[in-house]
């Protein structure tokens, strides 16, 4: 059917569907099913991101350690922290990370959690159960976690 010849809630149908795709339960809610299976990770954020994270996904970063005094003085610390996407299999630990962020911000601390589907094996940082993910991890396999 072209354009001309559909009726007008046919039109903007297609408007709506350009660009979008199908999501899943368990892109809202960590307790309902997804293809992408069980949360493994946890990313800590703030309020702001997050209404990128939740169209985009989240997107490899220059960590905010690389802009401190210390870094400046000590510019090898810098290495040991290279951009990625940081997340931890301790979900305390992410949000606390979220609420000191948040202060920091004048926002409020968001969790995300990451799906074990993501298609990247995170590089195990052996500190407090971090990992390093260093390509995009795209939003269907993120869920909103609520503070306990």
């Amino acid at each position: 059917m072209k354009g001309e010849d559909m009726k007008p809630f046919d039109q903007v149908w297609v408007l709506l569907k350009q660009g979008t795709r199908q999501s899943t339960l368990g892109e809202y809610h960590s307790n309902f099913p997804s293809p992408y299976g069980d949360v493994l990770w946890y990313h800590g954020t703030t309020a702001r991101p997050s209404s990128i994270i939740n169209r985009e996904g989240l997107t490899p970063q220059t960590p905010n350690y690389h802009n401190t005094l210390s870094a400046r003085l000590n510019p090898s610390i810098v290495s040991q922290f290279p951009t990625g996407v940081y997340a931890t299999s301790n979900l305390e630990d992410a949000q606390r990370y979220a609420n000191e962020r948040g202060q920091d911000r004048n926002e409020l601390g968001q969790v995300y959690g990451i799906r074990e589907g993501v298609l990247e094996t995170p590089e195990d940082r052996r500190v407090r159960e971090e990992v390093r993910f260093s390509e995009p991890i795209p939003r269907k396999y993120l869920v909103p976690v609520r503070g306990r």
